[in-house]
């Protein structure tokens, strides 16, 4: 949430000399929504340098934000933009304003004040005026002044003098190895990751997975396996590859962020691999077993198998939303049956762990079909995906862009 206070405190203007004139440094607050109300988002203390002549009276406090929505695009705003607002809590009506709505939730719309209301209007007909009536608290927290720089559709997010992202690339798919892309990610700047890695399955001593020749999971589609993965990696070289991505995941969190770390146990030319070789060294919190409904066995020899292991790796400040820890470790979901990706996750699951926590921005490295981004706009969070697989990706965005037409509608 944007703190008022602390906004105030830190928007002294720092001034800075260059051969072409005279720039200021302003603080950066993170991304404000421009579409349905969102939670507000924090971000780490982070400032942009933008040149003084963009700033109408120099001697008050400013600050800037990243536009993610497209509800003020008639207004020339747009999903990407870096905008400038000025610090202020009173708005007249016209005013293109940051508002705080119930405590919890911001967007940037113009404003109105009517007869028993608060209009909060968007310039685009595509969305619906948000009405905050009397007894619903609302919170001005700064007026738009002006469009700092234009989002870049089509062009790649651009990296600093490290190889690190200069902005996050929020509410984004990448379409890349997922090493590579993950050690584009600054430090510390990605509150929660949740993720289900490849399995490995098809690296199997029980012959169900193996080769194309049968078994019990002839008629799955995982028989194929991915579509830029054969999923049949040795498997010290799979542990290796992992750890590794484990190692990155843990880099990217701050001190109260998490992973949800999602696999399955099975046992292999009689020993049981429960993960351990993988997880070991990392601070797991606690194992979660997220019990399937339904399914089917086509093998005699084995029980229908009904459950998976989701590791929680946590930093030390990590903690649950309020209730959260009311649920407990052990929750049955349906397993997802209408999906064209082999294995993807439901939605009702990536909702329980996204809404158990305080996190803003969610990230995926093993994006597959975009669940996680769906359920990352049901709970009104921010996501970044990672997926190496081209017809992956696009199937993901193709189900981003049918989920936001209906949380729109709705």
């Amino acid at each position: 949430m944007l703190n008022s206070k602390s906004m105030q405190k830190k928007s002294r203007l720092k001034k800075l000399k260059s051969v072409r004139g005279k720039f200021v440094q302003i603080p950066f607050r993170g991304i404000i929504g421009a579409g349905p109300l969102r939670e507000a988002i924090e971000e780490r203390e982070t400032t942009i340098t933008v040149p003084q002549s963009t700033l109408p009276f120099p001697n008050r406090n400013y600050y800037g934000l990243r536009v993610s929505g497209d509800s003020m695009i008639e207004k020339d705003i747009n999903s990407g933009d870096t905008i400038l607002i000025k610090n202020q809590n009173t708005a007249k009506n016209g005013d293109i304003v940051v508002a705080l709505v119930d405590n919890t939730e911001a967007t940037l719309k113009t404003f109105y004040r009517e007869k028993n209301h608060i209009r909060l209007q968007p310039a685009n007909n595509d969305f619906k005026p948000i009405l905050v009536d009397k007894n619903t608290p609302i919170e001005i927290q700064g007026v738009f002044v002006s469009v700092i720089e234009k989002s870049k559709e089509g062009e790649p997010v651009t990296l600093d003098s490290t190889g690190k992202y200069r902005a996050l690339p929020l509410d984004q798919i990448i379409c890349g190895d997922v090493l590579t892309e993950l050690k584009k990610i600054p430090d510390g700047s990605v509150g929660l990751i949740v993720t289900s890695p490849p399995y490995n399955l098809k690296n199997s001593t029980g012959n169900g997975m193996k080769d194309g020749r049968g078994g019990k999971w002839a008629n799955a589609a995982l028989q194929k396996g991915y579509t830029h993965h054969n999923d049949n990696m040795p498997h010290d070289e799979y542990v290796k590859w992992q750890k590794n991505c484990l190692k990155e995941m843990l880099r990217i969190l701050p001190e109260d962020g998490a992973i949800f770390y999602n696999h399955k146990w099975r046992v292999q030319g009689g020993l049981l691999q429960d993960r351990q070789d993988i997880v070991s060294g990392f601070p797991v919190r606690q194992i979660i077993i997220w019990r399937r409904k339904g399914g089917f066995n086509f093998n005699a020899g084995y029980f229908l198998p009904t459950y998976e292991v989701i590791y929680l790796i946590a930093k030390p400040r990590f903690t649950l939303a309020s209730k959260a820890n009311g649920h407990g470790d052990v929750w049955e979901f349906t397993q997802e049956m209408n999906n064209k990706h082999p294995a993807a996750f439901p939605v009702s699951l990536i909702d329980r762990i996204i809404s158990s926590t305080k996190a803003r921005i969610v990230l995926d490295p093993f994006m597959g079909s975009g669940t996680t981004a769906v359920s990352a706009l049901n709970c009104k969070r921010n996501y970044i995906g990672i997926e190496i697989s081209p017809e992956y990706c696009e199937m993901a965005e193709k189900r981003i862009k049918q989920h936001h037409s209906r949380l729109h509608n709705n």
